[in-house]
């Protein structure tokens, strides 16, 4: 039964509403809306009773203003009662179309809430609660999909459940008029629409659900394609791969046209089938009537009523329909959100420490005992990692490609969890990462990330106007060269840059996230080969300037450099091969004895 696969929901309907409590007041007043939009509908269509019998028997019409006369203490003339009468019609038209646009208005102010309010969660959740493999792991476009559309989804649940109640009630109260007007018709037509409908909604259970996962994995699709294609599009044109990515565009376009196509056509389906239904029925009923003797145009104002009260009944469980399967298209939408923001947000599954240790806290050595890792089961990309970094001290890890330089900072700086071993602060035994504070790391790779902001901000990473260092913005901007970027192009530090410096070149961003680095560095600075497109000479000149720096303001310095001069007045450097650590030692010592020092250094 769908009944059944709309109560499999139930737990992530309950995190809807839970996350909805503080717009409760917003839920009271629509319904407030709703009832009297009912009780206006249900006025409106009842009016069609004396409109017909103006029209057909005025006898019978001012017998409603005699009645109307001696309820309210009125004197109305016939002229009048039929003037005050359209003028009333009038005014409850008007009044039903404002609450109509309003109870729509909130419905659409508790979805954007809602939606507006899941995004935040997940962005959240994002930045400051998943690892950094997940979003290695992870899909741009598919974490797009769900930040943006899924959240929207899952919110338009609540509008979809705010409309069906809305158009429930509504029919509820034409209902029980046509209960009134004529109670074995009205039965007569309840069973065989419930018949009608039982059978649509076990139709559309096969195709909804099924349909609305496979539009949603092309959605996705698209949105990891358009990710690729505006973040590569410079190797698709010199490649010529243009052709190849418009075709695979395409055919993913086409695949989610045709899903979407078929979704909406389904859920509509059903409520004009039924409404067609009603309408063939009506008129053979009216046609049957007319060719009947007995039939007299004194009872047309009853049929009239009844059949108008009826279609509009018809029309609103349409629109039902219509909704509940909306609701059944956005229900899995709700899932996938509920597990960003509850299930997988990695907290679940990590032991509890109430007190963890900073990391760069420690006031004489942080030591690594045997630490291994591996993205894949079986497989280490690092094994029995064993050195220790002195406090103050200028630490650099070398060794080729592949090496696993990178994955060792990343575990350093917390981005990756070692998979054995321990960390030694000072005194402190450490096993798990997750007893380890290490935010107060400041870090920068060869990644030329680049934010919309001054170059300034940029910098500074939007610190606090008042909180800004003057002194040292303008000792990181000496230090990484970014004094000749500002002369040479003849702005300041106020420029504004584009979310990704398109003005600057690879080099230059490298120089300004470096500076941000530094800037930002509380103590404990690791360097990721931060100047991999800079001319090599100004990277032995930068990196120089930078060692005297750290020495100078008592900062802790572990970097990765391929420039070996730029770095052999370390106090000790690490040279790793196929994810060990195969030699330590100092400029002087590895020069005399390590094969792939001696190489590379005059390189």
């Amino acid at each position: 039964m769908l009944f059944d696969k709309f109560k499999s929901y139930n737990q992530e309907l309950k995190f809807l509403f839970k996350n909805s409590k503080d717009i409760h007041f917003v839920f009271f007043l629509s319904l407030v809306l709703i009832l009297i939009l009912a009780f206006l509908e249900t006025t409106i269509v009842g009016s069609v009773i004396p409109i017909v019998d103006l029209l057909l028997d005025k006898e019978k019409f001012i017998s409603y203003q005699i009645l109307i006369n001696e309820k309210l203490d009125l004197g109305l003339i016939y002229e009048e009662f039929v003037k005050f009468f359209f003028i009333f019609i009038f005014l409850i038209f008007i009044f039903s179309s404002i609450i109509q646009l309003s109870t729509v208005f909130f419905s659409a102010l508790i979805r954007e809430k809602i939606s507006f309010k899941l995004r935040n969660l997940i962005i959240n959740n994002y930045l400051n609660l998943k690892k950094n493999r997940y979003f290695i792991e992870s899909k741009v476009g598919d974490l797009t999909q769900k930040l943006l559309v899924h959240t929207l989804n899952s919110a338009s649940v609540i509008w979809e459940l705010m409309l069906i109640l809305r158009n429930f009630i509504v029919s509820l109260f034409i209902y029980i008029l046509l209960l009134i007007i004529s109670l074995k018709i009205t039965i007569y037509l309840t069973l065989f629409f419930i018949f009608l409908g039982i059978i649509f909604l076990q139709l559309g259970r096969k195709v909804i659900i099924k349909k609305t996962h496979l539009r949603n994995f092309h959605q996705s699709e698209i949105f990891t394609l358009s990710n690729v294609i505006l973040s590569s599009i410079k190797i698709i044109r010199i490649f010529n791969r243009e052709k190849f990515f418009s075709k695979k565009f395409f055919e993913e376009t086409l695949n989610y046209k045709n899903k979407e196509t078929l979704l909406q056509t389904s859920f509509n389906l059903p409520g004009i089938l039924i409404k067609l239904i009603f309408v063939i029925i009506s008129l053979l009923t009216l046609f049957y009537l007319l060719n009947i003797n007995n039939f007299s145009l004194i009872n047309l104002s009853f049929y009239a009523v009844y059949i108008g009260a009826a279609y509009k009944l018809i029309n609103l469980f349409a629109e039902i329909n219509n909704r509940f399967y909306s609701v059944m298209n956005f229900l899995p939408s709700i899932s996938i959100v509920m597990r960003e923001i509850e299930i997988s947000n990695d907290n679940s599954h990590e032991k509890d420490f109430s007190k963890k240790i900073c990391l760069i806290s420690f006031n004489k050595s942080l030591k690594l005992n045997n630490i291994s890792f591996g993205h894949q089961k079986n497989k280490n990309n690092l094994s029995n990692i064993n050195f220790e970094i002195k406090k103050y001290s200028i630490t650099s890890i070398l060794g080729p490609s592949g090496s696993g330089k990178s994955t060792l900072l990343d575990i350093i700086c917390g981005f990756s969890k070692k998979n054995d071993g321990n960390f030694k602060i000072d005194s402190n035994k450490v096993f798990e990462s997750d007893q380890i504070d290490f935010s107060k790391i400041s870090y920068s790779n060869q990644d030329q990330i680049i934010f919309a902001g001054s170059i300034e901000e940029n910098i500074t990473f939007f610190e606090n106007k008042e909180d800004l260092n003057t002194k040292k913005i303008n000792e990181v901007v000496d230090i990484c060269e970014v004094r000749e970027i500002l002369d040479r192009n003849k702005i300041s530090l106020d420029h504004r840059l584009n979310e990704k410096g398109l003005e600057l070149s690879g080099g230059e961003k490298q120089r300004i996230n470096l500076a941000r680095a530094i800037y930002l560095s509380n103590g404990f600075l690791v360097l990721d080969e931060p100047l991999t497109n800079v001319q090599r000479t100004l990277e032995e000149q930068i990196m120089s300037r930078i060692i005297d720096y750290t020495r100078m303001s008592k900062t802790t310095l572990l970097i990765v450099s391929h420039s070996l001069k730029s770095v052999s007045s370390a106090d000790q450097i690490i040279i790793l091969k196929n994810g060990k650590v195969s030699d330590i030692g100092i400029h002087n010592d590895l020069l005399k004895n390590n094969s792939y020092y001696k190489n590379n250094y005059n390189l």
